[in-house]
């Protein structure tokens, strides 16, 4: 479209039309996921299995490169240690007694968190489209867990606040994470969404010194794992080209 008004110089932009079944587009993604995990070695010794739910925000080029960042919160109900760690505090029956002599009512929770930043590619040789494929991301950073002592009546002091810390587990450190699996780019921009394995690696160490149950302080690192399967659905937002025309 063409305007001219008293000599003035006006500009008129038109946009390519994004093509996602055939063309190689780059593109934000901004991803919610939610994950199911198992863990393995000596921290399946505390915990059995947890879920995570993320966020995660990444550019990706027109070579199918992936570059981006991403954090998630860990929890779960199921406690492997949780008789062990208050027996020294519990009824026969293993139950907690009150400020007022009843037994108290008490939950522990698994409690964590994700950091990461991360680099993938995108193989699209047997994908959906030009813009899906098969995927590998890798990334590193922090990873953080403890045990959540949730006591209704706030009548259990022996295990609340400043207490609660001899008994939480808490640790945290360096992580590695990789997800392999598929994404999936859909060719009208509204089903969209990467399915796969995920495994994460963190050597954490213990972040308190001294634990009440088996008045020991833990020291150096351990290698904690999990692994599971990991579901992201995605918001593309697609880079357009541009030609601006100028007329005087």
């Amino acid at each position: 479209m063409v305007l001219c008004l008293s000599g003035g110089l006006y500009s008129h932009t038109a946009f390519s039309q994004i093509n996602v079944r055939d063309s190689a587009n780059q593109a934000f993604i901004v991803g919610v996921g939610g994950a199911i995990q198992w863990p393995q070695g000596e921290l399946s010794q505390v915990y059995g299995s947890n879920a995570e739910v993320s966020m995660d925000v990444w550019f990706k080029s027109k070579g199918q490169w992936l570059v981006g960042i991403g954090g998630g919160y860990l929890f779960g109900d199921r406690i492997r240690i949780a008789d062990q760690i208050l027996s020294d505090i519990s009824t026969s029956r293993g139950q907690l007694l009150s400020l007022n002599g009843n037994y108290g009512d008490y939950k522990l929770y698994q409690r964590g968190f994700t950091l990461s930043g991360q680099l993938g590619k995108v193989f699209t040789g047997l994908g959906h489209n030009a813009n899906s494929g098969w995927m590998i991301t890798l990334g590193a950073g922090y990873m953080e867990h403890k045990i959540r002592f949730e006591n209704a009546g706030q009548d259990l002091p022996q295990i609340l606040d400043e207490y609660q810390k001899g008994y939480d587990r808490l640790r945290g450190g360096l992580m590695f994470r990789q997800f392999i699996g598929y994404m999936h780019s859909g060719n009208d921009r509204r089903v969209n969404f990467m399915l796969g394995l995920d495994l994460l690696q963190a050597f954490t160490e213990n972040y308190r010194g001294h634990q009440y149950d088996t008045g020991l302080s833990e020291e150096g690192s351990r290698l904690d794992l999990l692994y599971g399967f990991r579901f992201i659905w995605f918001l593309p937002i697609y880079s357009k080209g541009s030609e601006t025309y100028y007329y005087q």
